[in-house]
């Protein structure tokens, strides 16, 4: 019987790469470039901001304070996510709603900050537990995040399901043992 359920953030419960993108974009104007949304999609969205901009310095041989262009770009982020806002994947809070009416027990397991995690679902109106990369050692697709995820909510593997949209997120997921839902993808 499945008593927990442990989502993935962006492209599962929210889609934040538009503020991503945009944000990283904007840092990239000081250097007179751009990365196009297909070039985004292929090559970059799938790290890390701070690994996008070491891959575009190493690229470009760009001479570029990374851990800066990501402050930069995070502040952006934050503003361009106020103003404009975030959208909710298409039927989130419907299903959300549905779990904790069957006492479901759920918690959000992202790559991201807990801090942007939780200004994002403030944002959109959704009270959910979760956690950041801050809360585990090794990212996506090592288990880490996964097995905090199980820790937290005190439930067993066979006991729940991942609902994941990436790659890295559902090989965590598998490397973690749990059942994983694919989803956007």
């Amino acid at each position: 019987m499945i008593k927990g359920i442990l989502f993935d953030f962006d492209g599962t419960i929210v889609d934040s790469e538009v503020s991503r993108f945009m944000s990283i974009n904007y840092v990239l104007e000081d250097y007179r470039m751009e990365i196009s949304k297909k070039e985004w999609e292929k090559e970059y969205k799938s790290f890390g901001t701070v690994e996008v901009f070491e891959k575009l310095k190493k690229k470009y041989n760009l001479e570029m304070d990374t851990k800066k262009a990501y402050e930069e770009s995070h502040t952006y982020r934050l503003k361009y996510e106020k103003d404009y806002g975030v959208e909710v994947i298409k039927g989130f809070k419907e299903f959300y709603e549905k779990l904790k009416k069957a006492k479901i027990k759920c918690i959000v397991c992202t790559g991201g900050k807990t801090s942007h995690m939780k200004y994002v679902l403030d944002i959109c109106d959704i009270q959910i537990e979760g956690f950041g990369r801050e809360a585990y050692t090794n990212r996506k697709p090592e288990p880490d995040c996964f097995l905090e995820g199980l820790k937290r909510l005190d439930l067993k593997a066979n006991e729940c399901l991942v609902f994941e949209d990436a790659r890295n997120g559902i090989l965590a997921a598998i490397n973690a043992k749990i059942p994983v839902i694919v989803i956007n993808c």
